[in-house]
């Protein structure tokens, strides 16, 4: 009777190492940037790494490009925070406003709709293509 008991609970240790190793390998760590990916579950994951965790969890979710739902586009967003230096190296935006330098440009309009149209600071409403 006490090889059974030792066996069961040798069995269920083993057991119980395998769930914590699987959790393990599914990894819980990922990177901040957002580029979003639709789930099969129709959840939203803010880069692929998060979709890559769900799916070790879930191996029967996909995935799609792009943010779930019709209402959710790329425009209406927020752009994440990215973390720039405070090194003065003026450009010229599109919408003619001077930004410190690119990253301050990128990290407000992280969807592109404003560009660098020019190095240096923008002059009156001249800008210069």
């Amino acid at each position: 009777m006490k090889v059974v008991c030792v066996i069961s609970m040798l069995i269920a240790c083993c057991h119980g190492a395998v769930v914590n190793r699987r959790a393990a390998v599914c990894g819980q760590f990922c990177p901040e940037n957002y580029s979003p990916v639709c789930g099969s579950n129709g959840r939203t994951y803010s880069n692929l790494c998060f979709f890559n965790i769900a799916h070790c969890h879930d191996n029967t979710l996909t995935h799609t490009s792009g943010a779930c739902g019709i209402a959710a586009t790329v425009s209406n967003l927020p752009c994440p925070a990215l973390a720039c230096i405070a090194l003065y190296d003026p450009v010229c935006g599109t919408d003619g406003k001077t930004y410190s330098n690119s990253c301050m440009l990128h990290n407000t309009h992280c969807h592109g709709e404003v560009s660098i149209a020019h190095e240096g600071p923008c002059i009156g409403d001249l800008v210069v293509s």
